[in-house]
């Protein structure tokens, strides 16, 4: 589970993504505007945009982090835009935790029952 930037940062980059905008490198997007686009045959296997975006958005997730934690060095935006997302990147790390934790002692988030 990812909090809500990531998420709509990560389906839009997976937009991006199939338009042909940007590209793959080494484990890194990278913007390439004048990209003829997706081939034939990535269009054909992909399918429409919408259906690529919600089978793979999680895919750039990563990505969408990345360019989350580089925008907080950047000098254009304010502090009120890095204090957002800063708080998108601390409560989605709790969640990765979390999830973390419970996959590893499931019996952990199991309720308890008290005697008295």
């Amino acid at each position: 589970m990812t909090v809500q930037l990531i998420r709509l940062l990560a389906k839009n980059m997976a937009g991006s993504f199939f338009e042909g905008q940007t590209q793959f490198i080494r484990g890194e997007l990278h913007q390439h505007p004048d990209s003829p686009g997706r081939s034939e045959r990535f269009r054909k296997l992909a399918g429409h945009q919408k259906k690529f975006i919600s089978e793979h958005w999680t895919e750039f997730v990563p990505a969408a982090r990345k360019q989350l934690i580089e925008m907080l060095a950047m000098p254009q935006y304010n502090a009120h835009i890095k204090a957002e997302i800063y708080d998108a990147l601390l409560s989605d790390q709790k969640l990765l935790n979390d999830e973390d934790e419970a996959r590893i002692f499931p019996w952990a988030m199991q309720p308890v029952e008290m005697s008295q």
